[in-house]
């Protein structure tokens, strides 16, 4: 196993109000998809819903320059 520092993952995460209304897509910048979720929780609007979807590439991530614990709107 390899010592140092964890690789980290640009998740896609979706949030919304629950009730069919607008659904929004953030990028996050994390370890694992329950820190991805935490942090997009925090940073959305109160009562909205969040789920996670997928992720992005390294090239995109990068693009978007992504930094940990930071959520952006796709």
């Amino acid at each position: 196993m390899r010592a140092g520092k964890p690789k980290l993952v640009a998740y896609t995460v979706a949030a919304g109000s629950g009730d069919g209304g607008e659904l929004r897509l953030y990028a996050v910048l994390a370890n694992d998809g329950r820190s991805a979720i935490e942090t997009a929780t925090q940073g959305v609007p109160d009562r909205s819903s969040v789920e996670l979807c997928g992720h992005l590439s390294e090239k995109l991530a990068a693009r978007l320059k992504l930094k940990p614990g930071q959520i952006k709107p796709l």
